[in-house]
């Protein structure tokens, strides 16, 4: 069932900013809060982007991107397979990362190719 957007805007903000008052379970939901968070991030960077008028900092700035969509591709779903982890990996150029969430854990591993 998906949210309403009242209710997905509030655990946007609450999942940004914490609650004062935790929920002590996993929401339902999760993965449609955790899409609409990284639309807003990779929008973000996009505008950020955008609107910069030194050429130096867009590196980083697609860097970033990019490995935010890798990222969301190795996390979709909840599910980390050897497959999408191996195809993640194979793609990653220069500075990216792979971010692996680990949602028991509430907590990530950054996996990157060391620079030759």
């Amino acid at each position: 069932m998906a949210m309403s957007s009242s209710g997905l805007l509030e655990s946007l903000f609450n999942h940004v900013v914490l609650p004062p008052r935790l929920p002590g379970k996993l929401e339902s939901g999760i993965e449609e809060v955790d899409d609409a968070l990284m639309d807003r991030a990779l929008g973000a960077i996009q505008t950020i982007a955008s609107r910069l008028p030194d050429s130096h900092l867009l590196t980083p700035l697609e860097c970033l991107h990019r490995s935010l969509r890798i990222s969301r591709g190795v996390n979709a779903g909840g599910k980390l397979t050897k497959n999408s982890l191996l195809a993640a990996m194979q793609e990653l150029k220069g500075e990216e990362m792979i971010i692996i969430y680990v949602m028991e854990q509430n907590a990530a591993l950054l996996l990157r190719r060391e620079s030759a």
